[in-house]
């Protein structure tokens, strides 16, 4: 037999093959988990903004056809009022939208301007019944 080394080496022995093993193979898991969770994360900030993207525009988009829409319908009130004589009841709201004055009536036909003439508001009075008369409604709001 041989004598034993002077100075004897501190681990003599390895780990066995099946635990050297299973630390590679979690070490490798572990690193291909990182790598997963990363792209995932990448994945979920590309979308949100993109979503957040969409919103902004969606909510200009919205703005934009509102206010097209109002000006479509104050074009259209427009073209109805200027094709109506001027002057009478139609004159507020030829200021709120901006219109014009209308059709003077000197332009009118002369049966077209007896016609405007008739259809001036009449007071009509109340009839008599001997009772006191009713106390004015409360005009409610029409919902």
């Amino acid at each position: 037999m041989e004598a034993p080394p002077a100075n004897p080496p501190a681990h003599v022995h390895r780990l066995p093959k099946v635990v050297r093993l299973a630390l590679v193979g979690l070490t490798v898991s572990m690193f291909l988990a990182l790598v997963g969770i990363g792209l995932m994360a990448g994945a979920v900030y590309q979308a949100n903004q993109y979503v957040q993207g969409r919103g902004e525009y969606r909510d200009r988009e919205a703005v934009r056809m509102e206010q097209e829409t109002e000006e479509s319908i104050r074009r259209a009130m427009c073209d109805l009022l200027d094709q109506l004589p001027e002057g009478g009841l139609l004159d507020r709201p030829r200021v709120k939208y901006g219109c014009g004055p209308g059709i003077p009536v000197s332009d009118l036909t002369p049966e077209e301007q007896a016609q405007l003439a008739n259809r001036a508001p009449q007071v009509v009075a109340p009839e008599r019944t001997g009772l006191p008369p009713a106390p004015p409604r409360p005009v409610l709001p029409k919902s």
